[in-house]
């Protein structure tokens, strides 16, 4: 249209997909190059908590992770949406388990979109966390 104006701006997200996911076994951090499939053990993206194919996650609440003795036995969904302050029970594609208390979640416009969280890792299939 002739006369007319565009304002263009930078997304507030890079162009290709990049965000980081976590993996118990190893300790590390890991980098994702593509929404899916899901290639860490969780990850947050876009206000979402997600779990690997195979794997699961329960929003347990805003209950304190040194307040949760064991992860429960069903309700595992592939994603869940994320609030600070929440606990999360996973249970990894090998059985094993894990709890994770979003400590701080960047916006999700923010780049890098950096978040924070505790957790415990039982990596003997047992549900239980208690000491």
């Amino acid at each position: 249209v002739d006369g007319v104006d565009v304002d263009r701006r930078p997304l507030p997200h890079p162009p290709e997909f990049d965000i980081e996911g976590y993996n118990f076994a190893s300790r590390s951090k890991t980098r994702e190059t593509s929404p899916f499939p899901v290639g860490s053990d969780f990850r947050r993206r876009e206000g979402w908590i997600e779990a690997r194919s195979g794997a699961g996650l329960v929003d347990l609440g805003s209950v304190g992770i040194e307040n949760v003795n064991e992860a429960p036995a069903s309700g595992y969904t592939d994603a869940v949406s994320g609030a600070q302050g929440h606990v999360y029970a996973i249970r990894m594609q090998d059985g094993s388990y894990a709890l994770v208390e979003t400590t701080s979640l960047a916006d999700i416009f923010n780049t890098p979109n950096t978040s924070t969280f505790k957790y415990k890792y039982q990596k003997n299939g047992t549900r239980s966390f208690s000491k």
